[in-house]
């Protein structure tokens, strides 16, 4: 049989000695084989080998063909699948992958590993540990998964995932789509047109690169980029941000998710307010909320779309151009006007939906009315379907099918969808129909109510607004996708269903909240507070001498602390603790956990038994681990 059909499964390096070695058939001289500068001690055949390597630290060569390689259950290995389309995971320990040629599958396992997939369309797990991630050319999938993690995309159109951790993404050359997710993360898309969100967290240095890109602070305190190209769109969503448009022209800086209230603009003066106090520098063109804007330009010739809402617009002197959107916008000083003026408004006791058309894309604006509604939104064929318990006046892009009920024909699917509560105890939902691509943002305000998301990565906020907190008892209910759920003041229920889930405390502590993170990897996180807390998984949380603590149950896999000194304390699973900022304590108990205690503070970190991973500072106290 020839050696190039054999498949093979080598276990403990038993052929080491003999397939350790290359004849090289010019010279008929034995040369040892290298993987990443390194003598192989267990190398595979031309065919698709199965290998699982020793206890020791290996270096494993896959060979030609597919190969599925594991580094074995201890050691720090290092692995080279060579050509094919391999599948690698890499154990315990610290590991080198190296994918080589072929799509491969790179698993890093525990321990701090580093994954390069070299040639091909690659998918790349950083899995636990503070790893490197390299994509390489192709089309490459990367996760960092717990952990700080380095990604880098290389060449190609990269989609990359930080996940749970502060990582650091640089997306290279192509056009790029790259999630901060979970932590205080730093994101470079590089050349090409790149999609960049920074998600939960106060994302340091969120940068588009070249070409015209979109940059999304997320929820947090952010500084946001676009770059040197042309048309970058800069979203800080929630949060007082440091928004740059960069050096190129007509770059957008965009209010269009603001759930909060209206907000203030003003170019001239490089600051805006009502969706976090946020300073601009380098934009041409603006996009107002949802809500009542003032928007001002800077005397620049600039773009100023006030989006839905009775705007108030001014050119600052430069001319320009207005685009009022719905509602009855007052202009002032532009060259060219476009929907300003007297519009016909929704009765006051309705509910109000309309297919906004903005400079930054389509949105979907559904309002509820000043009563306890129950709106829905579900896609079907070419649009979208807004069903309402109150009578629903359809604005601009949508008509009424019936008092209750009203349709959007949207062929290409709204980007962005913005649901806001009124006065009242409100229902307000997405169901599963709505794309999962879709960004979907929900906020009840005021009272008692009860927000629904869909099969995305939804965010629900229980009512928190600049003008002082909503102490309703509110149950927000994330369902499919990773989703990003806020709670308020006054007792809330945070259900996360499926996917990997971030359920952030309120401001003020002590509130009662129960956090169900339910199916996948979710966190409970408590970094919007500056209290000195204690939490437990699977127990409770709250301050010292707090008579109505959290309820933070067993399915829950992460905690992270707040700005102040906290204590918290893993289960016998496998946890992710995060001491956030502040002198904190940081106890894993069993399973193997991760514990970051990464802050330039003297931390106190346990991990118990298990074998667990641990970033820490020079002074932190180090035990059990």
């Amino acid at each position: 049989m020839a050696r190039g059909s054999l498949n093979t499964r080598l276990l403990f390096g038993v052929l080491a000695c003999v397939l350790g070695l290359l004849l090289i058939a010019s010279t008929g001289v034995a040369q040892a084989a290298k993987c990443d500068g390194k003598k192989v001690t267990i190398k595979g055949t031309a065919g698709d080998d199965h290998i699982v390597g020793k206890k020791a630290s290996d270096v494993i060569d896959g060979g030609g063909g597919d190969d599925v390689i594991t580094g074995g259950p201890n050691g720090n290995d290092t692995i080279c699948g060579g050509p094919g389309n391999d599948s690698i995971n890499g154990g315990r320990g610290f590991d080198n992958l190296n994918g080589e040629g072929g799509n491969d599958h790179l698993e890093g396992d525990t321990g701090s590993d580093n994954l390069d997939g070299g040639e091909g369309d690659d998918d790349l797990s950083g899995s636990k540990g503070a790893d490197g991630l390299n994509g390489g050319a192709g089309d490459d999938v990367l996760i960092g998964f717990k952990g700080p993690d380095r990604l880098g995309g290389g060449a190609g159109n990269d989609y990359i995932d930080g996940q749970q951790g502060s990582d650091e993404i640089d997306g290279d050359g192509g056009d790029d789509k790259l999630l901060g997710d979970k932590g205080n993360d730093q994101i470079d898309g590089g050349a090409g047109h790149d999609h960049l969100e920074g998600g939960p967290g106060d994302d340091s240095d969120l940068q588009g690169g070249g070409d015209s890109d979109e940059v999304l602070g997320g929820a947090g305190t952010d500084h946001a980029d676009g770059g040197p190209g042309d048309g970058d769109i800069v979203r800080g969503d929630a949060g007082t941000d440091d928004l740059l448009g960069g050096e190129g022209a007509n770059d957008i800086v965009s209010y269009a998710s603001a759930t909060r209230g209206g907000v203030i603009v003003n170019l001239a003066a490089n600051a805006s307010k009502g969706d976090g106090h946020d300073s601009l520098s380098g934009f041409e063109d603006v996009v107002g909320s949802p809500q009542a804007d003032e928007i001002v330009g800077d005397g620049n010739s600039n773009r100023i779309d006030g989006g839905v809402g009775n705007d108030d617009l001014a050119s600052g002197g430069g001319g320009g151009q207005a685009y009022g959107g719905p509602g009855t916008d007052s202009c002032d000083g532009f060259a060219a006007e476009t929907s300003c003026g007297p519009e016909p408004a929704p009765p006051a006791d309705q509910a109000f939906g309309t297919l906004n058309q903005g400079l930054d894309g389509s949105s979907l604006i559904v309002q509820g009315s000043p009563q306890s509604d129950d709106i829905r939104v579900s896609r079907s064929g070419d649009g979208w379907v807004v069903t309402s318990s109150v009578p629903i006046f359809a604005g601009d892009g949508c008509q009424a099918t019936s008092p209750g009920a009203m349709t959007c024909p949207d062929s290409g699917g709204a980007p962005l969808i913005v649901i806001t509560g009124g006065n009242g105890n409100d229902t307000l939902a997405v169901d599963g129909s709505v794309p999962a691509g879709a960004k979907v943002r929900i906020n009840g305000n005021a009272d008692n109510d009860n927000l629904i998301g869909g099969a995305g990565e939804d965010v629900l906020e229980a009512g928190e607004n600049y003008n002082g907190p909503d102490h309703g008892t509110d149950r927000l209910e994330g369902n499919g996708g990773s989703d990003v759920l806020y709670a308020d003041p006054g007792g809330d229920t945070l259900l996360g269903g499926d996917g990997s889930d971030l359920l952030v405390s309120s401001v003020l502590t002590c509130q009662g909240h129960t956090y169900d993170g339910g199916a996948g990897e979710d966190t409970v996180s408590y970094a919007r507070s500056k209290d000195n807390l204690r939490v437990t998984l699977g127990g409770s949380g709250g301050p010292p001498g707090c008579g109505n603590e959290d309820h933070v149950l067993a399915d829950n896999e992460s905690l992270e602390g707040s700005d102040g000194p906290d204590v918290l304390v893993g289960d016998n699973g496998e946890n992710s603790i995060m001491g956030h900022i502040g002198n904190d304590t940081l106890i894993g108990k069993g399973g193997s956990d991760f514990i970051d205690g990464l802050d330039g503070q003297r931390d106190k970190i346990d991990c118990g038994g298990g074998g667990d991973d641990v970033s820490a500072d020079g002074n932190d106290a180090v035990s059990s681990c």
